[in-house]
This record gives structure tokens, C-alpha cells and sequence, in this order.
């Protein structure tokens, strides 16, 4: 019973093993993973902020355009060996994510941009008295 029990459990472990070795050859599913390592999010959320704060609102939306539409290339390192529509499929899924990630934190540096400025203009505005 106890030899039964235990190649049961070595079997599970091996398909488990199998199951999760699998998910990783998703070329997208490792890109957008890369694409999260490398992009800094706290330095495009400045940016948004930094650029909103200092030159206004508007064009705090310039790091956010930016963010958006650059399309980084992925570390040549992690396409060594693969085949082209592996490369092709990783590239594409890796730009995306990754301009997704940074138009998105570049927005929230803005918004939290806009949020000052509209903080200090209620404070401006009362404390002028009728």
C-alpha cells in the first residue's frame, strides 16, 4: 500500500512538473513577464509626475504619449536559440505589454500631477476673501 501511495505521489509531482514546464514555452506568457521585469514603473510614474508638476497638467501627457507609443526591444539574450515565429509572437507580446506598463504608470504620475494642481488652486481660491 505504502510503495502504491508513494508512486502516486511521484507521478503527481511529474505531471505537475510537466503542466508548469508547458506554460513557460508560451512565447507571451514569458514575454509579458520580461517585459514587467524590465520596465520601471517608479521612473515613469515620476516622469509623469516630475513633467505635470513643473510644467502643468497638459503637458504632464507627453511622458504619457511617450510611455505609450515607445516600443522597447526586447534583451536579445532571451531570444537566442528560439525559432522565428517564437521571436516574432515574443517581440510583439513583449512592445505591447511593455508600452502598456509605462503609458499606464506615466498616467498615474500625471494624475497624481493633477491632483496637485488642483489641490493648490482650491487653496488658492480660498483663501481669497469677498
Amino acid at each position: 500500500m505504502k510503495r502504491i501511495l508513494s508512486v502516486i505521489l511521484i507521478a503527481s509531482m511529474l505531471c505537475t512538473g510537466l503542466v508548469f514546464a508547458q506554460e513557460s514555452d508560451d512565447p507571451c506568457a514569458q514575454a509579458k513577464h520580461d517585459a514587467m521585469e524590465d520596465t520601471s514603473e517608479i521612473l515613469w510614474i515620476g516622469g509623469g509626475c516630475l513633467t505635470g508638476l513643473i510644467f502643468g497638467p497638459i503637458v504632464g501627457l507627453i511622458p504619457v504619449g511617450i510611455g505609450y507609443f515607445l516600443r522597447p526591444l526586447p534583451d536579445e539574450m532571451n531570444l537566442v536559440g528560439k525559432t522565428a515565429e517564437y521571436v516574432d509572437e515574443y517581440t510583439s507580446c513583449y512592445q505591447s505589454r511593455r508600452s502598456m506598463i509605462q503609458g499606464n504608470s506615466a498616467a498615474v504620475g500625471c494624475l497624481g500631477a493633477c491632483s496637485v494642481w488642483i489641490a493648490v488652486a482650491i487653496i488658492m481660491l480660498s483663501s481669497l476673501s469677498y
